[in-house]
Formats: C-alpha cells, structure tokens, sequence
C-alpha cells in the first residue's frame, strides 16, 4: 500500500514554532524530547513536520516554554513559510534580551531608518 501522507500547513508551521522557542531557549533537541519524554529524533520529526505533535504534547511543550498555545498557531496565515536562520535568531536572542522597552523602540526606530535610506 502506497504511504499518501500529507503534510499540512498547520504542521509545518507549528513544527517551524516548536524550533524558534526551542532555539530562543538554547535548548537541544534531545533537552526538549527529555522533558516531554521523547527522543531528539522526534523532536525533530515535530519540528520537521515528518510527524504530527499530539494535542497533549503540544500543551506539554508549551508549558516548558511558559507560553500560551496559541502561540504554535499565531500568524499562521502569513508565516508559515517563515525561515530563520543563525543570524535572525542571534538578533532575536539579543533584542529579546533589552529589558527596556523605550530601548527597543529606539532599536526598532534605528532599523527603520536604516532600512529607508
């Protein structure tokens, strides 16, 4: 019997979400499959999208990552196809990490500018 899999949007943009709290939290994989009781493969497999994350895993996740649920579902309809790599999570990280919101609004002041000239 031919394997008719589908992988859908929703999958794959939760799995994208899994991995962006996953890596803003400088967890591994096997750190986070240890404290949900799986392994790293599928960890990965989640982030992947290559296996559907159970409801009640996915509370489990959300609550080591003290987030609400909603967060895995937010901006599904525009970011699903959203890709970070090492530089965005980098500034992520560190933009994150200004306590002072009157700084990161000048910080965000700062990028715009760059941006339009």
């Amino acid at each position: 019997m031919e394997n008719t899999k589908q992988i859908s949007v929703m999958d794959i943009h939760v799995g994208k979400k899994i991995k962006i709290k996953r890596k803003l939290s400088n967890m591994t994989q096997g750190q986070l499959g240890k404290k949900i009781g799986v392994s790293a493969q599928q960890v990965q497999k989640y982030e992947s999208a290559d296996n559907r994350v159970a409801a009640s895993t996915l509370y489990d996740i959300a609550a080591i990552f003290e987030t609400n649920i909603d967060y895995f579902f937010y901006g599904l309809d525009y970011l699903s196809d959203v890709d970070l790599n090492k530089h965005d999570l980098t500034f992520i990280k560190s933009f994150n990490a200004i306590k002072c919101k009157v700084t990161q609004k000048r910080l965000i002041h700062l990028i715009n500018s760059i941006n339009e000239s």
